[in-house]
């Protein structure tokens, strides 16, 4: 009788301890899956400041892209909240198309006043659509919405406001003018680049280059080939922007429903980075555009890829 209540309590035993580290494992796996969890946005909004003109509460703010991507920007993925009430970006506003990878961009985005008046708490949101990036509020701080016709300013209180205006004010300097590609694509190019034409079987276009730098350089092409840029045996006919890239490219992304892609490259003795953008069009054939600038200046290069346009579509 000793015996089996001996063996009956050293079973019991052992399950129990065997059932406190099954929970301990699955307690440890737990916390260890939610850290690997846990995640970082690719976009981080550095800076955001607002100003009412009119019936209009206009934001101007910047976001710094980390990854070694493009990243597709849209109006779509930004909010400004002013206490409970969420407001939409209005289709003027001044958002790139994409910001090359480890760079970063400035936003001009407008709000309507949506009858919104008296002091508000206002913050700047992002939100990736169908990413698992978490959700980002900038937070503008108090701001006071008057009636329509009245204009007011936030107070900049951001680490980051000398360096944002510096920035803005260089930006001011660079002068640019819009030039046509074979009529079919168009691009804002730097003022006083040597241009000269860049033509090859069955394309045509011209390449830039800054007289006081050789390192800078442009390239804007354009080809009526509209078999190409789809893959060889594709049954599928599915298009691809990157097939038409003549650069060694380091890293891409493709929207436009596969019709576009934003691409940083690097050329062989130049001490700088490349970005470009290239589209394609089923009837039209496809252009690209390129530009290579020292790192501090890759602000020139978004606001250079985000004027291109092909077959009227930008």
């Amino acid at each position: 009788m000793k015996k089996s209540i001996f063996l009956f309590t050293l079973l019991f035993t052992i399950l129990l301890l065997g059932a406190c580290s099954l929970t301990a494992e699955k307690t440890d796996k737990k916390i260890s899956d939610n850290q690997n969890n846990q995640k970082i946005n690719n976009l981080t909004i550095t800076d955001a400041t607002a100003k009412q003109e009119g019936n209009q509460i206009i934001v101007d703010a910047k976001i710094e892209n980390k990854t070694s991507n493009a990243q597709e920007l849209k109006p779509a993925l930004f909010a400004l909240v002013a206490d409970n009430t969420v407001l939409s970006p209005n289709t003027n506003s001044e958002i790139p198309q994409q910001i090359p990878a480890n760079t970063n961009a400035e936003l001009k985005i407008n709000f309507d006043q949506k009858r919104l008046e008296g002091k508000k708490s206002l913050r700047f949101a992002y939100q990736p659509i169908n990413h698992s990036d978490p959700e980002q509020f900038f937070n503008i701080g108090d701001f006071t919405i008057n009636k329509a016709g009245v204009t007011t300013e936030s107070k900049n209180t951001s680490k980051n406001s000398s360096q944002t205006t510096a920035q803005n004010s260089k930006m001011k300097q660079i002068t640019l003018h819009s030039e046509s590609i074979e009529g079919q694509a168009r691009v804002d190019v730097p003022d006083g680049w040597v241009k000269t034409p860049y033509t090859g079987g069955d394309f045509g276009g011209y390449k830039y280059i800054n007289p006081k730098d050789a390192s800078e350089e442009m390239l804007v092409v354009y080809s009526a080939c509209a078999g190409c840029g789809y893959k060889d045996g594709d049954s599928t006919n599915q298009p691809d922007p990157l097939g038409l890239i003549p650069e060694n490219v380091v890293n891409s992304t493709v929207f436009k429903s596969g019709l576009a892609a934003g691409y940083t490259y690097y050329l062989i003795g130049n001490p700088y980075t490349g970005n470009g953008i290239v589209r394609m069009s089923r009837n039209d054939g496809y252009a690209y555009a390129e530009i290579v600038l020292p790192d501090s200046e890759t602000y020139i290069a978004t606001k250079v890829l985000n004027s291109f346009e092909f077959s009227g579509v930008k």
